[in-house]
């Protein structure tokens, strides 16, 4: 977890980039941002960016740069938006489903107690 408040990247590989050498250094990532407070509160998508492997450097790519890419033969294949993945989901909501489960605890003690 990125701590108590701020927030935290996350950049995902998808497709390898063919450089000069034939070697794939980089690569096309999917990026997200979950920001926190306390747990996280929003999860928010930048879309794709080109991303050395070590993630030293990232910059982000625009849609038709990515098309362009593909058909120069550099990365393999474009791929649809998969959006993130089911782990970063309740990571980057864990703020509302913990407070929703607290809500719920509170009214079912209270009916289910008294």
């Amino acid at each position: 977890m990125a701590g108590l408040t701020g927030s935290h990247p996350i950049i995902r590989c998808r497709s390898d980039i063919k450089t000069v050498a034939g070697e794939p250094d980089m690569c096309i990532a999917e990026s997200h941002t979950i920001h926190y407070f306390i747990a996280g509160y929003k999860l928010e998508s930048n879309g794709y960016v080109i991303a050395h492997k070590d993630m030293s450097k990232v910059v982000p790519i625009a849609k038709h740069d990515l098309e362009a890419l593909f058909e120069s033969g550099r990365i393999e294949q474009i791929f649809s938006d998969s959006g993130p993945s089911p782990k970063e989901m309740a990571l980057g909501y864990s703020l509302w489903i913990i407070l929703g489960v607290s809500i719920l605890y509170a009214i079912l003690k209270k009916k289910l107690f008294n």
